[in-house]
This record gives C-alpha cells, sequence and structure tokens, in this order.
C-alpha cells in the first residue's frame, strides 16, 4: 500500500468521523427543538388573553400618558433654554 493511499484513507476516516458526530449533534438539536415547541405549545394555553376592552384602555392610557409626558418636556426645554439665554446673554 502506497503512503499516498493512507494518507487519503485517513482523511477519509476523519471526514466521516466528522460527519458522524454532526449527525448525532443534528438529531439531537432537532429532538430538543421538538421538545421545546410542545413545551411552549403547552405553556400558551395557560395565557390569559386581555380582552378588546382591556387593550383599547390600555392603548388610549399609554397615549395619554406619552402626550402628558411630551408636553411637560417641552416645557421644561422651554424654561430651561431661556434660563440660559438670560444667563449667557444670547
Amino acid at each position: 500500500m502506497s503512503w499516498g493511499l493512507i494518507i487519503w484513507l485517513v482523511i477519509l476516516a476523519a471526514v466521516a468521523a466528522i460527519v458522524a458526530a454532526n449527525w448525532a449533534k443534528t438529531l439531537k438539536l432537532a429532538e430538543s427543538l421538538k421538545v421545546f415547541y410542545h413545551e411552549v405549545a403547552f405553556e400558551m394555553t395557560k395565557v390569559v388573553w386581555p380582552s378588546q376592552n382591556e387593550v383599547i384602555n390600555s392603548t388610549v392610557i399609554v397615549l395619554v400618558v406619552s402626550a402628558v409626558a411630551t408636553v411637560g418636556i417641552m416645557l421644561v426645554d422651554i424654561v430651561l433654554g431661556h434660563a440660559v439665554s438670560l444667563i449667557f446673554g444670547a
């Protein structure tokens, strides 16, 4: 047997080992994903979704609070801008 053939056989065996190891990892990953999916589906059955009225009320509250905060920040900005103008005489 020539050295060239032996080297090719060693390389082929190494590639086969790598492929086999990756195949095992792939199967383990697929099983893990299957278990994860079933656990997520089970947990989703426990979720209590808000009613349409609760969603609308929460949305209105968020919009009102955002508008009030925006106006408040704007007023603080205006007052501080005028104060800086008075201090530095711009």
